[in-house]
């Protein structure tokens, strides 16, 4: 042990293994495999921050049946990045990461942990929790960390939202909650129980202050022209009906992902009628979001939202369409305090058109009957309009 080391960084890339702690090992395929050993990477009693990075090289924990998991007494900060666990330590990664071999962990980063099927988490100390990691079977998940203040959880719920592979302990005093993934629409066989996972965490955080979500839908739903397989699988458009009133909520940002105008109206009014109390809205179209697709001929059920403490919305990645202006009136109807408005157009209409056109792009009424659109002031932004309203007193 090394005494004096308080943070530890590896960040490995495949070309930089010349003389590092690995060794090659022979996966089942007898393909070459580079291996990193956690118990011989350099530990300090102080150790206080650790961030591995390691090029989707391969992490083994002590896995046989008298083996002991290092202790880390002092680690506050733990990062594990791009990492692949070998097959005898998938089981292990949870209780390295508990309180029996972290007894002070306060804040957790796991990104694209490969080979993580299952994660059982029990932390008393944990304050953040970062879990970027959409793209791994991740097939169970449990999370007991009552002190937990921020949880970022980009995970695929399609996976882990069956009955009994979540166990998620109260979270009283989580404020930050990121990532969600939740669909408006969907097949009721197919899709059923999609929304499970994201809609037992949100129950169980219901003094969430700062909401993230990530809308998505149906996979099928965009394909304009395309045969449905089966034609008589049901869709439906009330997957997000459970979501629990969240009163608290003060900050609402929204990406959505490529679907309908109805999906994405449906997502919106289901979300902002249980956060009524949000000042602040985010919606991200970046990735030009609005395709086609019949929108409901009966709105009344999003028309009507009041949404009293809104003040703030900006909304990316626009491209013009007529749409997206009913989508603006919509919410500037419901929110009768509203002092800021920020447009930013996808980047490909931001490098076609000029700004005097972008100026035709925007929705008039009533924005220019009670207020003002200006231009940013940074060339760098000139797809983006700032409006305020004539008086703040409305």
């Amino acid at each position: 042990m090394e005494q004096g080391v308080e943070s530890f960084d590896l960040k490995l890339h495949q070309q930089d293994l010349s003389h590092v702690y690995w060794f090659t090992d022979s996966d089942d395929d007898d393909s070459m495999r580079t291996v990193i050993a956690l118990h011989e990477l350099p530990g300090s009693a102080k150790l206080e921050t650790m961030d591995l990075s390691l090029s989707k090289l391969y992490l083994r924990l002590p896995s046989g049946a008298n083996a002991q998991l290092p202790a880390f007494d002092s680690l506050v900060d733990l990062s594990l990045q791009c990492i692949r666990l070998e097959g005898g330590s998938r089981h292990r990664l949870g209780q390295l990461l508990s309180s029996s071999c972290c007894p002070k962990l306060q804040k957790l980063r796991l990104v694209r942990v490969t080979g993580m099927t299952e994660l059982h988490l029990y932390s008393p100390t944990l304050r953040v929790l970062d879990m970027d990691c959409y793209n791994i079977t991740l097939d169970v998940l449990t999370v007991i960390a009552p002190r937990l203040e921020e949880f970022i959880c980009n995970v695929n719920w399609q996976y882990i939202g069956k009955e009994g592979q979540l166990r998620i302990g109260d979270m009283p005093c989580v404020w930050n909650l990121g990532e969600l993934r939740l669909s408006s629409h969907g097949y009721l066989v197919e899709d059923d129980g999609f929304n499970n996972g994201p809609i037992q965490l949100l129950q169980c955080c219901s003094a969430v202050e700062r909401l993230g979500v990530c809308l998505v839908s149906s996979f099928e739903e965009f394909y304009a022209g395309e045969e449905e397989e089966d034609e008589e699988e049901e869709l439906v458009d009330n997957l997000m009906k459970d979501i629990p009133q969240l009163s608290h909520v003060r900050s609402l940002t929204v990406r959505a992902n490529p679907m309908s105008e109805d999906a994405l109206m449906t997502g919106l009014s289901c979300l902002l009628t249980r956060c009524t109390s949000t000042r602040y809205l985010h919606l991200n179209m970046d990735n030009d979001v609005l395709v086609k697709g019949t929108a409901s001929n009966d709105q009344t059920n999003y028309l009507s939202i009041s949404l009293p403490h809104l003040r703030e919305i900006e909304i990316s990645g626009l491209q013009g369409l007529k749409c997206e202006t009913s989508l603006m009136e919509w919410l500037h109807a419901s929110a009768p305090t509203l002092s800021k408005v920020k447009l930013t157009f996808c980047r490909t209409l931001a490098q076609r058109k000029h700004r005097k056109e972008h100026r035709n792009l925007l929705p008039r009424n009533p924005f220019a009957e009670v207020g003002r659109w200006a231009a940013a002031s940074n060339r760098r932004n000139c797809g983006t309009f700032v409006w305020t309203p004539m008086s703040e007193e409305r």
